[in-house]
C-alpha cells in the first residue's frame, strides 16, 4: 500500500487556495474598477456581484481548454494543440488583469482620463472568452465525431493481397470428324467452336501512390501509436473520404507492427 505524502497535500492544498483567492480577489477588484458594480440575487437569498463573473468567466475558460488540451485517449494532436493555445490565452488574460489591479493599487498607474480603457478593456473579456471556449467545443466535437465514423475502419481486418490467375488465351476446340472429308461438305471448310474466356486483368491499386506519402508526412504519430483521424487526413493530404480513411486504415497497420 503506497502511503500518502500528506506533507506534499497539504502544500499543494494551500498554493492553490492561496491563488485562487488573490487571483479571485484581484481580478473583481479590476472588474469593480471598470464599473462592474451591480449585483443580482440568487433565489432571493445570496448576492452575486457582476464583478466575481470576470474571474470565474476567466478561470472556467481555461480549465475547460486544458482539459481538452490534456486528453489524449479523447483527442487528437491537433485538436490537443488549439485547446492548448486557448488555455494559455486564459492564463494571460489572468496575469495580466491580477498586475493590472495591483498597479492601479498602487498608485503606480493613474488612468485620470483614461478610465475609458480600463471599461473596455475588461468589457471584452467575458464575449472573447465565450467565442473562444465554442471555437475549441466545436473542434473538439468534430473530432469526436470522426472518431466515431471511423470505427468501423479501424476494426477492419487485414485482407491479404489477393494474386491474379495468369491471363488465359482462348480455347479452341475443335468439333469431332471436322477434318475428315464428307460428301455432303466436301467443298465447305471445317467447323471450329471457339471458346473465348474472358481476360483476368487485375484492377488498379489507386493508392499506392498515396501511402508512402501519408506515412511520411504523419510518421510522427506512427511513432507515437497514434494514427492520425479521418479529418487530418483529409486537410493536410488534401484528399477525399474514402481515401483518408483507407489511408487511415493503411497507418493503423503501421502502428500496429511498430508497437
Amino acid at each position: 500500500m503506497v502511503r500518502r505524502d500528506w506533507i506534499l497535500i497539504v502544500a499543494v492544498v494551500l498554493v492553490a487556495a492561496s491563488t485562487v483567492i488573490a487571483s479571485f480577489t484581484a481580478q473583481s477588484g479590476l472588474g469593480e474598477r471598470a464599473g462592474w458594480l451591480a449585483s443580482v440575487a440568487l433565489f432571493n437569498t445570496v448576492d452575486l456581484r457582476l464583478s466575481w463573473l470576470l474571474p470565474l468567466t476567466v478561470d472556467a475558460y481555461g480549465i475547460a481548454a486544458t482539459r481538452i488540451a490534456t486528453n489524449k485517449a479523447r483527442y487528437s494532436a491537433e485538436v490537443r494543440g488549439q485547446a492548448f493555445h486557448h488555455a494559455l490565452a486564459a492564463v494571460a488574460v489572468s496575469v495580466v488583469a491580477n498586475a493590472v489591479f495591483h498597479l492601479l493599487e498602487a498608485h503606480v498607474i493613474v488612468l485620470g482620463g483614461y478610465a475609458w480603457v480600463l471599461v473596455v478593456a475588461v468589457s471584452i473579456v467575458p464575449p472573447v472568452a465565450l467565442g473562444g471556449l465554442a471555437h475549441v467545443l466545436s473542434v473538439a466535437a468534430r473530432d469526436e465525431v470522426e472518431a466515431v465514423a471511423a470505427e468501423p475502419v479501424e476494426d477492419m481486418p487485414v485482407i491479404p493481397r489477393q494474386v491474379h490467375e495468369p491471363v488465359v488465351p482462348p480455347q479452341v476446340t475443335q468439333v469431332p470428324d471436322a477434318g475428315k472429308p464428307n460428301a455432303d461438305t466436301l467443298d465447305e471448310p471445317p467447323v471450329v467452336d471457339v471458346e473465348v474466356q474472358p481476360e483476368l486483368v487485375p484492377g488498379p491499386d489507386v493508392d499506392a501512390s498515396y501511402r508512402p506519402v501519408a506515412a511520411a508526412t504523419f510518421l510522427a504519430e506512427v511513432v507515437q501509436g497514434e494514427p492520425p483521424t479521418v479529418r487530418t487526413i483529409k486537410d493536410r493530404m488534401n484528399v477525399g473520404t474514402d481515401r483518408a480513411r483507407r489511408l487511415q486504415a493503411y497507418l493503423g497497420q503501421l502502428v500496429e507492427v511498430t508497437q
